[in-house]
């Protein structure tokens, strides 16, 4: 509605923990199918050319250091991330949660 509102991107938390950052991922079953090829698709999905086309098609940063971002993910610059490990986000979700539910987030 408004295409010249003037908005820049912002890293919260530089200066202490670090900005929070989603994942993605990808594994295998223990019962999977097809094991070996499962196992050729997440070893392809590890590689530059694989991990190109995932970044570039959702404009994020690759998880493959060896590989640049897009020119547009690039200009959103450098960022310090929050290193709190995956699994204690996992448990903590429900509270946070409660805690913009109560500060009316939406």
């Amino acid at each position: 509605q408004k295409p010249d509102l003037a908005v820049k991107l912002f890293w919260p938390n530089q200066g202490d923990r670090g900005v929070h950052v989603n994942l993605s991922g990808i594994g295998l079953t223990k019962h999977a199918p097809h094991p070996e090829a499962a196992k050729a698709l997440v070893e392809w999905m590890t590689t530059p050319e694989a991990q190109k086309i995932f970044a570039d098609v959702n404009q994020e940063f690759p998880a493959n250091p060896a590989v640049a971002p897009s020119a547009e993910v690039a200009s959103w610059g450098k960022f310090v991330a929050d290193t709190l490990p995956v699994e204690i986000a996992g448990k903590r979700q429900a509270e946070a949660i409660r805690l913009m539910d109560r500060a009316g987030w939406n």
